[in-house]
């Protein structure tokens, strides 16, 4: 049922992309209907992606070519995470990077997995934030990381 409701913003987003972009699509529910939603159109994009899912969905269009980042897999989020994907995915510049997020503040999108907010931060590429200190903060009593400034981000669903 969660998943029938995230299908609608899924195929909306995909919508978005443009016709030869590169992509990174991070790892995560929302974002894996935005790689169905994409796989239906024919764009020849180029797919980043640290999700295994997301490679196998994206990798049914014959006129995508994927991209699965290295690094260690993590079974909560269906993702490899780590140094090495850090590393990996900071030697592409992308057009789109459509993230996941655990919560979204005023400081911007964030994740109770750390490696998971590496990511994200290297899909968006550098950011600037005034406060280094607000990088971690508490989210309905989990620890959260985050990803992101929100004046990073363009649109969020």
């Amino acid at each position: 049922m969660v998943e029938e409701a995230r299908r609608p913003s899924g195929a909306s987003t995909a919508g978005l992309i443009e016709a030869g972009q590169v992509v990174m699509i991070d790892g995560g529910s929302t974002t894996y209907e935005v790689a169905r939603g994409l796989a239906q159109l024919t764009r020849d994009l180029v797919v980043i992606t640290n999700s295994t899912g997301i490679a196998a969905v994206a990798g049914g269009n014959p006129t995508f070519r994927v991209i699965l980042c290295p690094g260690t897999y993590d079974r909560r989020e269906g993702s490899v995470l780590g140094e090495d994907t850090v590393e990996f995915v900071r030697r592409y510049n992308a057009d789109v990077a459509i993230i996941g997020a655990s919560g979204v503040s005023f400081d911007g999108p964030s994740d109770t997995i750390s490696g998971a907010a590496s990511v994200k931060r290297a899909m968006i590429g550098p950011r600037h934030v005034d406060d280094p200190g607000r990088d971690q903060q508490q989210v309905r009593g989990a620890r959260a990381w985050n990803a992101c400034a929100r004046s990073k981000t363009s649109r969020m669903w």
